[in-house]
């Protein structure tokens, strides 16, 4: 049976997702792998990989907030807006005291404009393909949210700080709309991935350390996802789980009141399915989650 489970990877800068997923498939022996979300080759951080039939379990962690650890660089914009772009604009390095009245515009609800270099489709194609053929992708603004932004140093022309943001929220798009507010260029320097909701950097290990004994259960890491509950369901009950049956209360081992939400559906300690809780009622999210 091929190993599945779910992998905290901690992806070095200067090396692409890709690769890393890449090494992760040859300690797995198999390359039945996916993921909740790349990183750019010049950034590090949490990447949360999923192997074998958990692949599946993707869409539970694609939607969670992320934290990120950023410095970026005033006075100049790359095509990238990374440092591995070229050199497009110049403008001034802006004083302190005016990066932290212009801070405060880019906390909420705002409108961002995703990079021409990036995995967007425009048309049917990827958005930084059109730009490596030279064409200017029409990218459409969409509403994010960065929940907060924390300044932590200043040594110009670069400024680090600490960003807790949506899904969907480009912290390139980020330096470079900040360096506009205050009538200059820039673009990021460097960037990490510490958070993906509770999950952590400090769980994770690198793509070329890994080995089987660092893939978590379902049981280990899904009730630590807000909105999560477990509830163990008696064995009888996984044949009719199994053929899409409507679930009732009679199916759990304890009786209880199932609060909205995602619910994790265990039978001998092992994830049989996943149920959404709901106004408009229950219906199954997943079905196996994992091999038996």
């Amino acid at each position: 049976m091929k190993p599945s489970g779910i992998v905290f990877l901690n992806k070095p800068p200067g090396r692409t997702s890709f690769h890393s997923l890449d090494l992760l498939k040859k300690g797995l022996g198999h390359s039945r792998v996916g993921h909740s979300g790349t990183l750019d080759r010049f950034a590090s951080g949490l990447m949360i990989a999923l192997a074998g039939n958990c692949t599946r379990m993707a869409g539970f962690f694609t939607g969670l907030d992320k934290t990120y650890l950023a410095v970026m660089r005033f006075g100049e914009e790359t095509d990238t807006l990374d440092p591995e772009g070229r050199v497009v604009a110049a403008g001034p390095v802006p004083g302190y005291p005016q990066i932290m009245e212009a801070l405060p515009l880019f906390t909420g609800k705002i409108s961002q404009v995703p990079p021409a270099y990036s995995a967007i489709h425009v048309n049917g194609r990827r958005a930084y393909r059109s730009a490596l053929a030279g064409e200017t992708p029409e990218l459409k603004p969409r509403e994010v949210e960065i929940a907060w932004i924390h300044p932590l140093s200043y040594e110009p022309p670069d400024f680090c700080f600490r960003v807790r943001c949506s899904k969907g929220t480009y912290i390139r798009s980020l330096a470079r709309d900040l360096a506009a507010a205050l009538g200059t260029r820039g673009r990021l320097e460097s960037l990490c991935r510490e958070a993906v909701g509770d999950f952590t950097l400090q769980e994770g290990v690198r793509p070329e350390a890994f080995h089987l004994g660092d893939l978590k259960t379902p049981e280990e890491v899904l009730p630590r996802i807000r909105g999560f509950s477990s509830a163990g369901v008696k064995p009888e009950a996984w044949t009719k789980i199994q053929s899409g049956r409507a679930f009732e209360e009679d199916f759990l081992e304890v009786p209880r009141e199932m609060a909205p939400g995602n619910w994790l559906l265990l039978a001998a300690g092992r994830t049989i399915a996943v149920l959404e809780v709901g106004e408009g009622g229950r219906r199954y999210r997943l079905i196996r989650g994992v091999e038996a």
